[in-house]
């Protein structure tokens, strides 16, 4: 294996700056998006046979779509208490129940509401923080008569979250709306290994975990009596309890998801909803269920102010103008370089009809250019490893 000194060869070293300024505005993965709710989103890969451990702490990021919904208990902008957690739809969105606002009267103002995101440990510094300007509840909602059914909100953010570039942020997955009973019953099924996630209890009468915490969770069959008892309409609520008798969500984790691994993401399937148990060991939760909520939700998210053109400024190179629509980017774990790498699902035609053809753009979005001296050339192709690494052939700078 050959090592050079970059630092000795002035050639070489403004070729590794072009390159690793091509790297660092390519280093996302980009496609086109018309879903505005579920493209690109979920996809950072935790497997649950290896390193879903009931009741751990998660990895830092693990869980980018992730929020913590916060209230000001003394209304000086500080003493942040954790209240729920909640899921990024849009950029300007959070997806949560409604019960988290019930404690929260009229004349409290707006501005004592804010979401943490990007957030791992809740004493950390560098969170992204969110006051929030506007929350939807489900029309529907009465915790006194409904028994927490049409439990959902959507909490809208003053300034929208840098969902397409930030590696700790991304949107969560939603499931396809569905109209049919039968169809809602079985989305999830009776029996599924689900995961919950979020910063809650860990004991009844213990404090807010200060670290986000994730569990295994089963699904439980709506004619189970562990469910049909507590939970009023099964087409719009479902029942999941813990795989052991120590683990599930309890009070702090409400509000937050429960998720399914559907292959390539994490697909949100429910909202943590209410335990009539409080939180003991072998607790059955209710959660709202996603699928029945997928056109209320859309209906009442706004489409965020997005520009269709971006300017990307490299030095010593011209302007490269980008005039394409709106691209979104998939988030996931970035030190492990397989992860969410590899996804365009270019279809090929067969090779007796064509040899060659114009790419579309983007479609390859791990190769780069290689330019020498500060010319813009092509000289050599690459792909992208990292944020800062590109893989090429050695006799490009040889």
């Amino acid at each position: 294996t050959r090592f050079y000194t970059l630092l000795k060869n002035q050639a070489m070293k403004n070729c590794l700056l072009i390159a690793l300024i091509i790297s660092v505005t390519t280093d996302a993965q980009h496609s086109r998006c018309n879903d505005k709710l579920s493209c690109d989103c979920g996809s950072s890969k935790i497997e649950k046979t290896s390193r879903i451990i009931n009741g751990e702490e998660g990895i830092p990021c693990s869980w980018p779509m992730l929020v913590s919904i916060r209230y000001d208990l003394l209304h000086i902008g500080s003493a942040l208490k954790h209240i729920c957690g909640g899921t990024i739809v849009s950029h300007s969105y959070i997806l949560t129940a409604a019960s988290c606002f019930d404690g929260i009267t009229n004349d409290i103002k707006l501005a004592n509401i804010t979401i943490a995101a990007a957030m791992h440990n809740r004493s950390a510094p560098n969170q992204i923080i969110r006051e929030v300007d506007q929350v939807i509840i489900h029309p529907n909602w009465n915790i006194s008569t409904n028994r927490h059914q049409y439990d959902i909100a959507l909490v809208h953010l003053s300034m929208p979250l840098d969902v397409e570039t930030h590696h700790c942020i991304t949107r969560t997955c939603l499931p396809p709306q569905l109209h049919l009973t039968e169809e809602l019953l079985q989305y999830p099924s009776g029996d599924k290994q689900l995961v919950v996630v979020g910063w809650g209890r860990t004991n009844p009468n213990g404090n807010d975990s200060d670290v986000l915490r994730q569990a295994l969770v089963l699904s439980i069959d709506y004619n189970n009596s562990k469910c049909n008892n507590i939970a009023s309409k099964p087409n719009i609520q479902f029942c999941a309890g813990p795989s052991d008798a120590s683990t599930g969500p309890c009070y702090g984790d409400f509000g937050g998801p429960i998720l399914h691994w559907i292959g390539d993401r994490w697909e949100q399937v429910g909202i943590a909803s209410y335990t009539p148990d409080a939180c003991k060991g072998n607790s059955v939760i209710i959660y709202t269920r996603t699928a029945y909520y997928r056109s209320w939700i859309e209906e009442n998210i706004k489409t965020d102010d997005k520009t269709t053109e971006e300017i990307i400024i490299l030095p010593t190179l011209p302007p490269i103008i980008i005039t394409d629509p709106p691209l979104t980017t998939y988030q996931c774990n970035k030190y492990e370089v397989p992860c969410g790498c590899g996804r365009r699902n270019v279809q090929f035609p067969k090779l007796d009809t064509i040899i060659e053809s114009d790419a579309i753009p983007y479609s390859w979005s791990m190769i780069v250019s290689i330019r020498m001296n500060g010319s813009n050339k092509h000289s050599c192709s690459g792909s992208i490893l990292t944020e800062y690494y590109i893989l090429t052939s050695a006799s490009c700078i040889a």
